[in-house]
């Protein structure tokens, strides 16, 4: 059985939970918004038995925590690509393969250009760059209004909005309603959805992925999304950026966190992509 070990790793501030499973080449993965480790549970056993798997809870997420709380204002991109760094540094590797999914992936692009030689392979599995898309209006009207809903309603409201817009509305009334029932939570995931829409939403909205410079990053560049996810925006968004940075657009099993449902399928896709 592979070792699995627990670590904090502190950095500008922020105390970070640090899972780590395996040994060999380091391979650090980057949660989404909402998300924390235990997402990757099944998916980081499997390729621990060729990597040193390294996952974590983003600042702030699970178990653990930002600089303040609450934070005073929304978290920086560079924050959170500098909590990566730190990770890979503090587990006593030179540099890492790295996978990041959603806004994880957001985050490992943003790792990649800020620290190009600390990345020996990139994975970026649907990003949702709105602002890469060739007509982004109509997703940024609607995140413009997401916002709007926050600031009147709190983040409950803004939260069903922000689903409905990335098609996670369930169409069944009862489970609509358990939906709802779960975000009058304010524990466990309610609690890292709240901090997500109240305080990270914005900065990957808005940001604006750096093309040349990922086009000139001399490791491998997959930019990648499920084969499921064809009508989502992070799809094309994922493939519209690897057209334009000349890099491979590599198709995943499942959707937007195909991980999670067919963790064996989602692994072997993975490691043809890892250095061997």
């Amino acid at each position: 059985m592979n070792a699995h070990t627990t670590t904090v790793v502190d950095n500008d501030g922020a105390r970070l939970h640090v899972e780590r499973r395996g040994s060999g080449p380091a391979l650090l993965m980057i949660s989404g918004g909402g998300g924390d480790t235990a997402r990757y549970t099944a998916v980081a056993r499997l390729l621990a038995t060729t990597h040193t798997v390294l996952t974590y809870d983003r600042r702030g997420n699970a178990g653990s925590r930002p600089a303040a709380e609450p934070p005073a204002g929304d978290l920086m991109m560079g924050q959170q690509s500098d909590d990566a760094r730190a990770i890979i540094e503090a587990s006593g590797f030179a540099h890492a393969c790295v996978f990041g999914n959603s806004g994880g992936a957001i985050i490992a692009l943003d790792l990649a250009v800020r620290h190009p030689n600390l990345v020996d392979t990139l994975i970026a599995h649907e990003p949702p760059l709105i602002r890469a898309l060739p007509d982004p209006e109509h997703y940024t009207t609607a995140y413009d209004h997401i916002e709007r809903t926050l600031a009147r309603d709190g983040w409950r409201p803004a939260a069903m909005e922000f689903m409905t817009v990335n098609g996670m509305i369930p169409p069944n009334p009862i489970a609509r309603t358990a939906l709802r029932l779960a975000l009058a939570s304010t524990l466990g995931p309610a609690r890292d959805l709240a901090f997500f829409i109240t305080h990270e939403m914005r900065s990957f909205i808005d940001y604006s992925p750096d093309l040349a410079a990922i086009a000139a990053l001399p490791a491998p560049v997959h930019l990648a999304a499920g084969h499921a996810s064809k009508d989502q925006y992070p799809y094309q968004a994922s493939k519209t950026i690897a057209e334009r940075v000349g890099r491979p657009f590599t198709e995943f099993p499942g959707g937007h966190a195909g991980f999670t449902k067919t963790p064996r399928a989602f692994a072997t896709k993975l490691h043809e992509l890892l250095p061997q």
